[in-house]
């Protein structure tokens, strides 16, 4: 099996945490082998097939919900799904923001030990999963703040739950305290600057790097190359502007970083697996489940 891939996580706009409802895969989401520093809830409302977490192979039909610690490697659910008729809500959120709340609210003690249960994986083996996950895809019209505290309302009614069964995903991926800290203070730079020429000799230089020295070090940390995960932030940026604004699509794919076009369709239509005209489209005449 090959290296899994770090995942930069970036939450919408005015939101503390990233969730999506899927029903259809990107090309992305066939074969992502992949670990993330927040931890994740998926509830599948319909599907069947197989998740490939960590070195375990678990089956699931007729949904599932599963909840992942920070930084097991895991493919995507659409990697086994055998079904053609599945969809998935994921929620993931930074572990630190739920402890963080946890020193000035006792009531969030007990959420305390779902995430350290959720260190090794947790899935609901019991019919209860779809009414917790009702709750789940009540999230998805909801604004912000009512969407968080709809977050908060799960993680107790997960806390709470008599049926839940561990995953055993023993192997947790970890970077050294300093190599993370490098590496989130390149993301950083790039969530910012995304729309500048950004080089690998301005970020080794913000690391007191050599060019080369960088270059290895980011691929070795994250699976991929600086210019990789800068286009991939940059189209996923396009995505949020086609959702959510009537631009036209020369002036994102500008918007987002890209100063040539035929650029642009290229690696949006390498990372999302259709062009931005399609995914636009797409979106709103297939939002949700009837």
């Amino acid at each position: 099996m090959s290296k899994p891939k770090l995942e930069e996580i970036k939450p919408i706009d005015a939101s503390s945490f990233f969730m999506i409802h899927q029903k259809k895969p990107t090309s992305r989401c066939l074969d992502f082998w992949h670990f993330h520093p927040e931890f994740e809830l998926v509830y599948v409302p319909r599907g069947k097939g197989s998740w490939y977490i960590d070195n375990k192979i678990s089956h699931f039909e007729n949904g599932d919900l599963m909840i992942l610690g920070s930084n097991i490697p895991h493919n995507t659910y659409y990697y086994g799904q055998k079904s053609k008729d599945g969809e998935q809500y994921v929620i993931q959120i930074k572990e630190e923001k739920i402890l963080g709340m946890a020193e000035h609210f006792q009531e969030f003690g007990k959420i305390k030990h779902l995430l350290h249960d959720a260190k090794t994986g947790i899935c609901i083996a019991h019919e209860s999963k779809h009414l917790i996950g009702k709750l789940v895809a009540e999230m998805e019209e909801l604004e912000p703040f009512p969407k968080l505290l709809k977050l908060f309302q799960i993680l107790e009614e997960l806390q709470n739950s008599k049926h839940r069964k561990s995953l055993d995903a023993g192997r947790i991926l970890e970077l050294s305290p300093a190599n993370a800290q490098r590496i989130q203070k390149v993301f950083a730079i790039i969530k910012n600057e995304y729309h500048e020429q950004l080089t690998t000799g301005r970020m080794a230089s913000e690391l007191a790097m050599t060019e080369s020295s960088f270059c290895r070090f980011f691929l070795k940390s994250t699976g991929k190359t600086f210019k990789t995960s800068l286009n991939e932030f940059r189209v996923q940026r396009a995505c949020y502007l086609l959702l959510n604004s009537s631009l036209k699509i020369n002036v994102i794919a500008v918007r987002a970083g890209f100063n040539s076009l035929p650029l642009f369709y290229r690696f949006f239509k390498s990372q999302v697996g259709t062009t931005p005209a399609a995914y636009r489209k797409n979106h709103f005449e297939d939002l949700r489940v009837p």
